[in-house]
C-alpha cells in the first residue's frame, strides 16, 4: 500500500513540478521544489508508521488470547 503510493506519487509530482525547473533558476524555486519532493516521503512515512502500529496492536491482542 504505502510503497505503491510512494512509487506512483513521486513521478506524478515530478511531472507537475518540472515546468518550474525550466522556467526559473531562482533559489526560492529550488527550495519550493525540494519541499514538494518531501511530500511523498512524508506521506509514505505516516502510512508506514500507522501500519506498524496496527500490526503491533493486532499481534499484542492475539498473543493475549
Amino acid at each position: 500500500g504505502a510503497g505503491l503510493i510512494f512509487l506512483i506519487g513521486t513521478p506524478i509530482m515530478f511531472y507537475f513540478v518540472s515546468p518550474i525547473f525550466m522556467g526559473n533558476n531562482a533559489r526560492i524555486v529550488i527550495y519550493a521544489v525540494g519541499s514538494f519532493i518531501l511530500i511523498p516521503v512524508l506521506i509514505y512515512r505516516v502510512i508506514k508508521d500507522q501500519d506498524r502500529i496496527r500490526v503491533n496492536s493486532f499481534n499484542r491482542n492475539k498473543l493475549k488470547n
